[in-house]
């Protein structure tokens, strides 16, 4: 089953490679629940997240903490299906949540993860609607995170100009918008 559904593990598993004639792989510096996840993945095609969205500072981090493990072990296990629903749940959590990516999530995804990458894109987005929402408060947590990793802080400047430039009936922040809303 896993090698029909991630071209790393159909490779890896080759008669050329020791992996494939011993039909083991061992991958000791991937994270044991994020694999776990994978696996459920594969045969469920399924990911969804089943906790409560408290404000909890630890139960925060351990939550992004998950959910950008999965990503970066889908996007090393070629698995792009799971990478985009590893995304996209995570922004639910995050939204749920009311939570911003915290800068250690950052530095980790930026870290680990490809230019453009769709969790990448994810974190860019939210910090950007939190900036033109008009109630956001908070900047220094803002303005840390941004000034932590140069990518991030080019990424979110770049999305900013693209929502300034932006026709206000194309603007999709759902709390009013600083910039777009005429209130």
């Amino acid at each position: 089953m896993l090698c029909a559904r991630s071209e790393f593990f159909r490779k890896s598993f080759q008669k050329d490679f020791r992996e494939g004639q011993e039909d083991e792989l061992y991958l000791p510096e991937d994270d044991s629940d994020a694999f776990a996840n994978t696996i459920d993945w594969i045969f469920s095609q399924r990911l969804a997240c089943h906790r409560k969205h408290t404000t909890s500072d630890a139960d925060q981090a351990e939550h992004q903490m998950r959910f950008r493990k999965l990503f970066v072990l889908a996007d090393k296990f070629l698995l792009r299906d799971l990478a985009n629903d590893t995304a996209i749940e995570y922004e639910k959590c995050l939204t749920k949540g009311s939570w911003l990516p915290s800068i250690e999530a950052v530095g980790y995804i930026y870290e680990n993860t490809i230019e453009k990458s769709a969790i990448r894109k994810v974190m860019v987005r939210l910090y950007v609607e939190w900036l033109f929402r008009k109630e956001s408060k908070n900047a220094d947590d803002w303005a840390g995170t941004i000034i932590s990793q140069p990518n991030f802080c080019k990424d979110v400047l770049e999305a900013v100009n693209a929502h300034i430039d932006l026709d206000p009936s194309r603007c999709n922040i759902k709390i009013k918008c600083r910039i777009h809303s005429d209130e």
